[in-house]
């Protein structure tokens, strides 16, 4: 009991192994314990001022997002002890103040945003005077839309009509083609093409039969109605669009063993993922005064029947194989050099046509090409469209959509392209006033796309007016922000036969432009926001 109280005063106590030979170790062990417990007592000190440290900032921050004063009374008026740092310019915090600051300052943002663009429109600009400087409304804004934006066609109320109770039409015998198209149209993009509404599609077919939306057809539905379709003596179009779920070889089979498919001229069957070569074959085999062929994203297609065309099927003139990226580039090539009576082709998204294919002849047999579509073929730049532009002089329609060429590629076509009627440049960033001049200048435009055409301004409107007013039909300058409404509205007044405009993205367009022109007959798409709260542009 008394070593024990000794110990606790601090005292050394001799161990009974303590001898001559050592003398010092009960000592030396005691002073190592002795100096872990200082050491374990700091860190435990310096633990809790730590926490205290902790909880007085959590205590402050609470008490700042309770009432925050943005004039520093707190703390003393010392701004610098304030635990957000910024004195008066600190933000206030949090989430609800956050949204709170963002949407009072929304208008003045996107008041700077549109001066800013039109200030770097004017940069850009060369300092010459356009026609369409100085242009006024024509038209009195504060009329409003006019009637045509109001009131809706007939025809187009009773479509939505028909479209909205598909699924209690019993029959559409005696509706023309085209009228029954457009249903059609209206009722997948409602996505209300069911198995029973595909079924009264394919009863008492004339000469066409157009289904954009297939997806929800499964094999079984999809081989009844074309087989009740091809009963039809006079149906020559078929035009199946993302029939992926229902077309398979085996269907093609049956179609090719239970129905004739002689009268067939056009075929096109969308999004087939499943349907291969052999089945394509089959089909073609079949149809032997087909015209027009179309298997756009059909990906299991290996190239097989793209190289038997020329044998299946001799009288095709327009063929779309867009996105069926197994179709490899010899194979392309090969069967290019052989389609030589072949007056369009789509080859949207193939990455194999490129300069270098282009540059090997691929297209040069291809005497009588009119419509050529590339679009997302990124590596084709402006060495394959001139060489394209070259050879093909008797091209009226091309789609360039998303490629890698810029005005000088543009200019060289408009020169050598003097029949372009529809030239469609989306998204080809590199494309300047000057190129739009020249198509304008040297070609029959009537249907331009320059979409997403970012360094556009004033001026290329200035020379489609110019050269294109009376032929200048279909316009899209959506995103294109660098172009003024006093330009748009000039171009709207000048182009009397100029029927669709499209401004998607032109935020910086008032109701002097859209309310304010001339041209009665056109039909601006784009503008879905709110004019004066109440009056809606589509």
């Amino acid at each position: 009991m008394g070593q024990h109280i000794r110990e606790e005063e601090g005292e050394d106590i001799p161990g009974p192994s303590t001898g001559p030979g050592n003398g010092n170790g009960g000592r030396t062990k005691r002073g190592h314990d002795d100096e872990g417990q200082q050491i374990a007592a700091e860190l435990q000190d310096r633990r809790q001022r730590m926490k205290d440290s902790m909880a007085e900032v959590a205590r402050r921050r609470a008490a700042h997002f309770a009432t925050f004063d943005t004039g520093g009374e707190g703390d003393g008026g010392n701004m610098e002890n304030d635990v957000h740092v910024g004195g008066e310019h600190a933000r206030s915090l949090g989430p609800w103040s956050t949204a709170v600051q963002l949407a009072d300052a929304r208008s003045e943002a996107k008041a700077k945003r549109e001066e800013k663009i039109m200030n770097s429109g004017r940069d850009n600009q060369k300092k010459s005077t356009y026609a369409y400087e100085g242009w006024k409304p024509s038209r009195d804004p504060l009329s409003g839309p006019r009637h045509g934006d109001c009131v809706e066609k007939l025809k187009d109320v009773s479509l939505g009509l028909v479209t909205r109770l598909i699924e209690y039409v019993e029959s559409l015998w005696g509706i023309p083609d085209d009228v029954r198209s457009q249903l059609a149209d209206e009722v997948c993009k409602r996505r209300c093409m069911s198995p029973d509404a595909f079924r009264l599609f394919t009863k008492h077919v004339n000469s066409w039969l157009s289904v954009p939306d297939c997806s929800g057809i499964e094999e079984d539905v999809l081989l009844e109605g074309l087989l009740q379709a091809l009963e039809s003596l006079s149906l020559e179009t078929i035009h199946m669009g993302l029939c992926g779920r229902g077309m398979t070889d085996a269907v093609a089979k049956s179609l090719t063993e239970e129905a004739n498919l002689s009268r067939l001229t056009h075929l096109v069957l969308g999004g087939a993922y499943r349907l291969t070569d052999a089945g394509c074959l089959m089909l073609l085999e079949k149809a032997h005064e087909l015209q027009i062929f179309g298997i756009p994203k059909c990906s299991r297609i290996e190239g097989r029947v793209v190289e038997m065309l020329p044998e299946v099927a001799p009288k095709i003139h327009s063929l779309d194989i867009s996105w069926c990226c197994g179709i490899p580039r010899n194979c392309l090539s090969a069967a290019c050099k052989r389609l030589d009576q072949l007056e369009s082709i789509s080859l949207d998204g193939i990455i194999d046509f490129n300069d270098d294919l282009v540059i090997s002849g691929a297209l040069d047999g291809l005497k009588g090409l009119k419509r050529l579509s590339v679009a997302h073929c990124t590596g084709l730049s402006d060495v394959g469209l001139e060489r394209i532009s070259l050879h093909h002089p008797k091209l009226d329609t091309i789609v360039l959509d998303h490629c890698s060429i810029s005005s000088k590629g543009v200019i060289e076509m408009g020169k050598n392209c003097p029949n372009l009627v529809s030239v469609s440049l989306k998204r080809c960033a590199l494309v300047h006033d000057d190129a739009v001049a020249q198509l304008a200048q040297h070609c029959e435009i009537q249907k331009l796309n320059l979409n997403g055409v970012k360094h556009l301004t004033g001026a290329a409107i200035d020379a489609l007016v110019a050269y294109r007013k009376k032929s200048l039909e279909s316009l899209d300058v959506s995103w294109c922000r660098l172009i003024s409404e006093e330009a748009l509205g000039y171009l709207c007044d000048e182009c009397t036969v100029l029927g669709t405009l499209i401004l998607w993205g032109c935020s910086h367009l008032s109701k002097e432009f859209l309310f304010g022109h001339s041209n009665e007959s056109l039909k601006i798409i784009g503008r879905g926001d709110e004019i004066d709260g109440d009056v809606r542009i589509t």
